[in-house]
């Protein structure tokens, strides 16, 4: 149906929305119908509310209903909702795609998500070719976007503050001119498969509105401040005062040292965190959720966390909080009566671990024994001293739908596994003994201080295909903790030596010196986004060899740069970036992850500008414009009236005159 224009603005273009149901029949294959196959029977307008009616006999049942209201909100959007009438016997609806637009794709435009940790987008020769279909999970925040630069640009997101499972569909058309962006909300079902609701629980909002991605992520900000996981993080959060992560791997021997070297020349002001891995006497990736005792004994471990303690270092380490290893042997003792269970009734289960191929499996948020589990690994780390807590993939898997038959819980769609995680949660952690999360995501903010955000942030790492974004802390900046990044100094990701020695990679490169700008730009990459620095593999060698020295040089400069600016970088409300005149630089990536096998190393390139810059409010009012040049050259930049030359591998500051809060252009 074509939107009629006293919902719309009066100058804004031709809309249509439509709908789609897919269905089962006696456990059968999905099914699809579309509005076109009703008949639609009723336009009524009440209160401000435009109501449309559909009507038809259809496997779904005869006389089967479907009712769409929109109405214009005061902010501007364009709220709607969907409702349809019981399904007949044997029949269940297990897809609902509504709101579904056409979208004209010119060249130039963006398709934009903050469905994804951070946020991505998918510019210029990361377009979407013919053909291309997308469908990301909505994982961390609820909007998504097509950016029309010069034109209107087309906004839509989900208010849904119980966190049901959804999706975003989008397709290019074949002619590569259209975009089809459909919602995708996912019913429960009962323990008799049928189809338990008969409404979207929440409302999708949608407008036209002239911006960037941070006008779309300003828009978004409106509506996610007032929400309670915003709301009631009052306190100051308790991961504030760190100035720079270090992630290292394996046994206080090789951990310790290279902190401590350091503590030693960064200087007493800056605040160290270490996240630490492998220290449980499983290899990584195997034997989950049993982690204790740690790798080198209880005793020695302890006395490595007293250490740290005495270095002021704040120090957690890793556990998965997620899965269980199918393939290890206490699976038999809880795993099969918690994992998520999928359609087809198989277990969601991947072998992260390429080496011996363990399966992962995914554990529902209705998982008891699970949860038992955890706590006991958790309650014994809390004693062993530790400062705080990460917690490995909650974060990023909140959307998973569960088929399990043992589950109380709707099969298909629902909020079970946010209820469950968050009840988790809450009873592992509290303001004196902080969790942080893998993934940045709003429905866990209340219960944890922060999140680990390193696919996002170091996105060409790992090789991910589209441009990532800072949209998450457009959004929420100033009370939650973002930390992390790929960054590594030399290149050579850890190995853990309870892996097969011979899958080991067994000629090593100068990385740094093939990637010269690789480090640098993803350590500056995390202070410009407003997330706290990190770097990985830190090693007592890097200070023996003289070509690691700027890496070095770099890392302390960036350390102190955030303690210095702590008041914009962590407290700070990122303003509109605004536009920076620099010269463009093609960096090569390489791409390896501690999983890559010899010969799988490969490279990819990105267009980017030399001087990465953004702009803050301080909570005292203050506007600052943040700069950093990652390069080995002096780069030249200009913004606005101010400009300079930036030396190499460097940080700036200037301040601004305050001024009102940037907001999104007009909706």
């Amino acid at each position: 149906m074509i939107l009629p224009k006293q919902l719309l603005k009066s100058n804004a273009p031709e809309l249509t929305v439509d709908w789609e149901l897919r269905f089962s029949a006696n456990n059968g294959p999905l099914q699809s119908l579309t509005a076109d196959a009703f008949t639609e029977t009723a336009r009524e307008e009440f209160d401000g509310t435009l109501t449309v009616t559909w009507h038809g006999d259809h496997p779904l049942g005869r006389g089967f209903t479907v009712a769409a209201e929109f109405r214009r909100n005061s902010d501007g959007v364009i709220a709607c909702r969907l409702c349809w009438s019981p399904t007949a016997p044997g029949v269940r609806l297990e897809e609902v795609v509504f709101p579904r637009f056409i979208l004209p794709y010119p060249e130039g435009s963006e398709f934009l998500t903050g469905f994804c940790d951070l946020g991505w987008r998918r510019p210029g020769g990361m377009r979407m070719a013919p053909g291309d279909q997308e469908r990301p999970s909505c994982d961390a925040m609820q909007f998504s976007g097509l950016i029309v630069p010069g034109g209107d640009s087309f906004y839509l997101e989900h208010r849904d503050p119980d966190f049901y499972t959804k999706e975003l569909e989008v397709i290019c058309s074949d002619d590569g001119k259209q975009l089809r962006m459909g919602a995708i909300y996912f019913p429960g079902l009962d323990d008799a498969e049928h189809t338990v609701e008969n409404r979207i629980p929440y409302e999708s909002c949608f407008c036209f509105f002239t911006g960037d991605w941070f006008d779309a992520a300003a828009i978004y900000r409106r509506w996610a401040l007032r929400q309670k996981w915003h709301t009631e993080r009052t306190e100051p959060n308790p991961l504030r005062d760190i100035d720079l992560w270090i992630w290292n791997r394996g046994v206080s021997d090789e951990v310790l040292p290279p902190i401590e070297r350091l503590a030693s020349v960064i200087g007493g002001d800056v605040k160290l965190a270490l996240d630490w891995y492998w220290w449980h006497h499983n290899p990584y990736d195997t034997d989950y959720p049993d982690f204790w005792p740690p790798r080198e004994g209880e005793m020695k471990f302890r006395n490595a966390v007293r250490r740290l303690r005495e270095l002021g270092v704040f120090t957690q380490t890793y556990v998965n909080g997620l899965c269980w290893d199918m393939d290890g042997a206490s699976w038999s003792e809880g795993g099969e009566e918690g994992v998520i269970r999928l359609r087809d009734g198989e277990p969601k289960a991947v072998a992260y671990n390429r080496y011996n191929h363990h399966r992962l499996a995914y554990m529902c948020g209705e998982s008891p024994r699970f949860s038992e589990r955890l706590r006991d690994v958790i309650d014994r780390l809390r004693d062993a001293g530790l400062d705080g807590q990460y917690l490995d993939m909650i974060g990023g898997s909140r959307n998973s739908r569960c088929w399990n038959p043992a589950h109380r819980h709707p099969k298909n769609g629902g909020c079970y596994n946010v209820t469950g995680y968050r009840a988790l949660l809450r009873g592992l952690g509290d303001r004196t003994f902080p969790l942080t999360l893998e993934c940045a995501n709003e429905a866990f903010m209340k219960e944890t201080a922060g999140a680990m955000v390193c696919g996002t942030l170091s996105a060409e790492h790992i090789g991910f295909p589209a441009e990532t974004l800072p949209l998450f802390p457009a959004v929420y900046h100033g009370r939650y903790a973002l930390f992390g990044g790929y960054a590594s100094i030399d290149g050579i990701p850890p190995w853990d030596p309870l892996w097969p020695a011979e899958d080991r990679m067994q000629h090593e490169k100068p990385w740094h010196l093939l990637y010269p700008d690789q480090f640098f730009l993803e350590l500056a990459r995390a202070v410009v986004w407003g997330i706290q620095p990190m770097v990985c593999n830190l090693r007592n060698s890097l200070w023996e060899d003289e070509s690691f020295a700027p890496s070095l040089r770099f890392l302390c400069d960036t350390a102190h740069f955030w303690h210095d600016y702590r008041e914009f970088l962590f407290d700070g409300e990122m303003l509109a970036p605004g536009k920076l005149v620099c010269d463009r630089k093609m960096v090569t990536f390489a791409v390896r992850t501690i999983f890559t096998k010899e010969g799988e190393c490969r490279e990819i390139k990105r267009d980017l500008p030399t001087v990465l810059h953004s702009r803050w409010r301080s909570p005292a009012g203050n506007e600052a414009l943040v700069l950093v040049n990652y390069t080995a050259e002096p780069r030249f930049w200009n913004f606005g009236s101010d400009g300079g030359i930036l030396p190499p591998r460097s940080y700036a500051i200037r301040r601004e005159a305050a001024g009102k809060a940037a907001e999104p252009h007009s909706i």
